[in-house]
């Protein structure tokens, strides 16, 4: 079981993971983690869970968490930002989640814009953010990342058996998850008040330098609307910038990317 006594020994943040609940089980860290903002729970709250039964990924689908395996949180955000740019938090996470991989293993995954991280072409940690409006500011957000830390071979459900990967897999070694979040809470505030300060140049060039989307053709399925063409770039705003096929660029800030 996640020790929160080996995880407070570990932290070096100011504010992210000092306040924290942790739950053996529960449905999902984003619904928690939601209701406890709403009762003004402070910026920096994390809700933590050993399993989760309905973990929620993006486009209501579930997120595979099964107990003593990975790390299932959710960070309270209240950043003074418009509702309009909140697509940056997504970017930051991603970059401090695979900062954390390679400060705690050998590897280097890629990001996929615009919320997962990919070992050799398979899913290792997926980014949900979920935000509540005050008028055209942010109320509060909520910061959801699943990572697969110490599944083994054989583990995962079949139709994510192909797709899905853990750094145990990957790395054949047992990886501490209590390090593992304390060092993840540091990159997440690091670049989080780079972020509010808008010093986040270096966070974008990180990502650029580590994506698996910038330079392919790619489709955004956006529900109601297929976007296709070459992937240029991102924006300050984390948004993809696409080459259409007659040329012209368009700006992309979400949808399911292929």
């Amino acid at each position: 079981m996640f020790s929160l006594q080996k995880f407070r020994s570990y932290l070096s943040t100011k504010v992210f993971g000092h306040n924290i609940v942790f739950y053996k089980e529960t449905g999902s860290t984003n619904d928690q983690a939601r209701e406890f903002a709403r009762k003004g729970k402070p910026e920096g709250f994390l809700v933590l869970s050993d399993r989760q039964t309905s973990g929620k990924g993006r486009f209501s689908r579930t997120w595979y968490s099964p107990e003593k395996t990975g790390l299932y949180c959710s960070l309270i955000l209240r950043p003074p930002i418009p509702l309009s740019k909140i697509s940056p938090l997504t970017i930051l996470a991603g970059v401090a989640v695979l900062k954390t991989i390679q400060n705690e293993t050998s590897l280097t995954p890629l990001l996929k814009w615009p919320n997962d991280l990919l070992i050799n072409g398979k899913k290792v940690c997926g980014i949900l953010i979920e935000s509540a409006p005050k008028k055209n500011n942010v109320e509060f957000a909520i910061l959801g990342i699943g990572i697969n830390i110490n599944n083994n071979e054989g583990q995962f459900p079949d139709d994510l058996s192909t797709s899905s990967t853990s750094l145990k897999i990957e790395t054949g070694k047992d990886i501490n998850r209590e390090k593992f979040l304390s060092s993840l809470m540091f990159y997440l505030e690091k670049n989080y008040v780079g972020c509010l300060n808008e010093d986040n140049k270096g966070t974008l060039q990180f990502w650029r330098e580590h994506n698996d989307t910038v330079g392919k053709k790619v489709t955004v399925n956006q529900g109601k609307r297929l976007i296709t063409g070459l992937a240029k770039d991102i924006d300050e705003s984390g948004k993809l910038l696409i080459q259409l096929d007659n040329g012209n660029m368009e700006k992309v800030s979400s949808g399911e990317l292929e």
